[in-house]
């Protein structure tokens, strides 16, 4: 899908989207451990202000460990996965493969975003 016709979180956990591209926005509701299996990602709940969950994953390979805490606003683009828990959304970093744009995590709160390792 082109930027334009970007569609949203809710939308694509309604259609069971997957591997969609998409931007999301909302705040962090619960930290979670590193999950280790294959390559390390930090973990994080976000809720969007419709109420939906998404869980995010940050790829430590590719990008940096974020300093997220609970309450903090952030915004997220990446690809999305169905689950019925809401969804997940991964390759929220560079894509070396060039297979789709660019994922990223800005966490508005200090506008910090994370950017792929050199």
């Amino acid at each position: 899908m082109s930027e334009e016709t970007e569609i949203t979180s809710e939308e694509a956990y309604k259609k069971r989207y997957d591997s969609v591209l998409l931007t999301a926005r909302g705040v962090i509701a619960k930290v979670l451990t590193d999950d280790k299996e294959g390559s390390t990602h930090q973990r994080f709940i976000l809720t969007t202000p419709s109420k939906q969950t998404l869980l995010i994953l940050n790829n430590l390979e590719r990008s940096y460990r974020l300093p997220i805490e609970t309450g903090q606003n952030v915004e997220v683009k990446g690809l999305y996965r169905w689950n019925d828990l809401g969804g997940l959304i991964h390759e929220t970093h560079h894509d070396s493969r060039a297979t789709h744009q660019d994922g990223w995590i800005i966490l508005t709160d200090i506008n910090k975003r994370n950017s792929p390792k050199q």
